[in-house]
C-alpha cells in the first residue's frame, strides 16, 4: 500500500503531525509512507525512521499569487498513484488536492481540538482503531555545538515568522529582563536560541548567545542537555517537546489548547480578547496580551532552581 500524507507549514507544524505519522507506521509497517511537505522545512522529517520517502514543494510559490498554480499542478501529480491519502490541513484547498489526483480513498484532518490529537483522529479514521498520543519525534543530525559544562537555561526568545508570514503578536518583549532576574538570583547560565533576528542586547560570562548559528540538530542538543527550556509558540517550543527537558511555554494570540506541547508549564496573559488568531490572523496588530505576562509569573516556573 502506498500512503500519502499531506502537510504543509513551518517546523512547529511538521513537528505536530509526527505522532500521527509514527501510528502510521505501527498500523502499516510495510506500506509506503511518503509525506508531502514544503522543502524549506522539510528538515525537520528527514530521518524520521517512520517516513518512506519525504517529497517536497515550494512553500513559497504555493503562497505566492504567480507560483501558486503551478506549484498546486506539481503536487497533483506528484500524488497520482497513491492508494491513499491523509491530508492533515484543514483548509479544502488542500484536501482538493488528492482528490484532483484522482486517489479514491481520501483522509482529512478535522479541526477539533489540539492539533496533535486531530491528526491521530485522522489516523483512526483511516484504520478503524484508536491511537494513542506518543510523543513528537525528531531525529537530529550530527552535531558538534558546543554544550556549556555548568547547568543552563534554554531560551528561544523569537519565533512567529516562517516562509509564510511573520507575526510579531506572538513575541514576548521581557525576555531581557527575565535573563537578568534568572542570572542574579540563580547560579544557572543561560544560552539563547533563534535566527540572527532572535539576538537580544545582552552579554556576560554565563550568557551563550546561539542565535543565527546553528542548526535545527544544534538546537535540539542544546535543548536536550539543558535543565528547562523558555518559549513562545514557536518552532524550537515544538522541538523542545522532543526532549524530556522541562518547557515553560508563553501564548498570548494562540490558543495553547490547540498547539501547546502536553507536558509544558503554559504561561498565558488571560485577556479575554485571547487567543485571537484565525487562520494565521490576528485581531490586533499589537502584542498586548504577551506584554501581559509578567517577568516574575515566567521566573517562576523555575522556582525548583531557588
Amino acid at each position: 500500500m502506498k500512503i500519502a500524507v499531506l502537510k504543509s507549514g513551518a517546523i512547529g507544524d511538521l513537528l505536530l503531525i509526527t505522532p500521527a505519522v509514527r501510528s502510521l507506521r505501527d498500523f502499516y509497517p510495510h506500506a509506503v509512507i511518503d509525506v508531502f511537505c514544503p522543502y524549506e522545512y522539510s528538515h525537520v522529517l528527514a530521518a524520521n525512521p517512520s517516513v518512506t520517502n519525504i517529497r517536497t514543494f515550494s512553500m513559497t510559490r504555493i503562497h505566492s499569487l504567480s507560483g501558486r498554480f503551478g506549484e498546486a499542478v506539481k503536487i497533483i501529480s506528484m500524488l497520482k498513484g497513491y492508494d491513499v491519502s491523509l491530508t492533515l490541513n484543514t483548509d479544502r484547498r488542500w484536501q482538493a488536492l488528492p482528490l484532483l489526483a484522482g486517489i479514491k480513498n481520501r483522509i482529512c484532518v478535522k479541526s477539533r481540538g489540539h492539533r496533535a490529537d486531530d491528526c491521530l483522529k485522522a489516523v483512526s479514521a483511516l484504520t478503524g482503531q484508536q491511537t494513542d498520543m506518543s510523543g513528537y519525534v525528531f531525529v537530529p543530525d550530527q552535531s558538534d555545538i558546543d554544550v556549556p559544562t555548568e547547568k543552563y537555561i534554554a531560551i528561544a526568545p523569537g519565533g512567529g515568522h516562517n516562509v509564510k508570514m511573520s507575526s510579531p503578536q506572538k513575541i514576548w518583549d521581557k525576555y531581557p529582563q527575565l535573563i537578568e532576574m534568572i542570572l542574579q538570583r540563580t547560579e544557572l547560565s543561560v544560552v539563547i536560541l533563534g535566527d540572527s533576528r532572535d539576538t537580544l542586547p545582552l552579554t556576560g560570562n554565563r550568557i551563550y548567545d546561539r542565535t543565527g548559528i546553528t542548526t535545527l540538530s544544534d538546537c535540539y542538543r542544546l535543548i536536550a542537555n539543558a535543565e528547562r527550556f523558555i518559549g513562545n509558540d514557536s518552532g524550537l517550543t515544538h522541538l523542545a517537546a522532543c526532549t524530556k527537558t522541562p518547557i515553560t511555554a508563553l501564548y498570548g494570540p494562540t490558543d495553547p489548547a490547540h498547539t501547546a506541547p502536553k507536558n509544558a508549564a503554559v504561561i498565558a496573559s488571560g485577556l479575554p480578547c485571547s487567543p485571537c488568531e484565525t487562520r494565521g490572523c490576528f485581531s490586533c496588530p499589537e502584542n498586548r496580551c504577551m506584554r501581559r505576562i509578567s517577568v516574575d509569573g515566567v521566573f517562576n516556573t523555575l522556582k525548583e532552581f531557588d
